[in-house]
């Protein structure tokens, strides 16, 4: 299969409402808003039983697995990303990319130093953090809301929205 990266600012060109949701919805797997299959049943389960993130130090980089689930995906297709945040002021910016249809994961061997330099920019896209989750919402078309809880492993639980459309589920590892 063709490989294809997906960068986070560049991921579709239709147009939809914004999401604006404050949380994931509790019915997130009840079939009639995603067909969940078992990985993602266990990042949302996960999720739901995580809590905010910690605070970061001025950097850290997370890099896993992700299920996307929506007309045309298999929702038991392992996909991968890398997701990096660095302190801007008082925030933090988020960074990452997808990589679809490899057959292993191409940033298991990132450093925080590599996520640096990939990444050299101000976001634009800042982490809004709350007492029950981390939350970023890029003003994309379509938008794109991405929600983060930390288990006690302390990996990151992602439950990514892009617009009406598909939505992406990780399971990231600190770096």
């Amino acid at each position: 299969m063709k490989k294809i990266y997906l960068t986070i600012a560049l991921l579709f060109s239709i147009n939809t409402l914004a999401l604006n949701l404050e949380e994931v919805p509790s019915d997130y797997c009840n079939n009639e808003y995603a067909v969940c299959k078992e990985p993602t049943i266990k990042i949302v389960n996960s999720y739901f039983t995580g809590s905010a993130p910690l605070v970061l130090s001025d950097q850290a980089l997370f890099v896993g697995s992700c299920y996307m689930v929506g007309e045309g995906y298999n929702p038991e297709q392992e996909q991968y990303a890398y997701i990096y945040f660095r302190r801007q002021s008082s925030q933090f910016g988020f960074y990452g990319s997808f990589a679809f249809m490899f057959s292993e994961n191409p940033y298991q061997n990132m450093t925080v130093a590599e996520a640096s330099e990939k990444n050299p920019e101000v976001s634009t896209m800042l982490i809004a953090e709350n007492s029950k989750n981390w939350n970023v919402m890029a003003n994309e078309n379509p938008p794109i809301e991405y929600f983060f809880r930390q288990s006690p492993d302390q990996s990151l639980s992602m439950i990514g929205f892009w617009g009406s459309g598909p939505t992406i589920n990780c399971k990231l590892y600190k770096k």
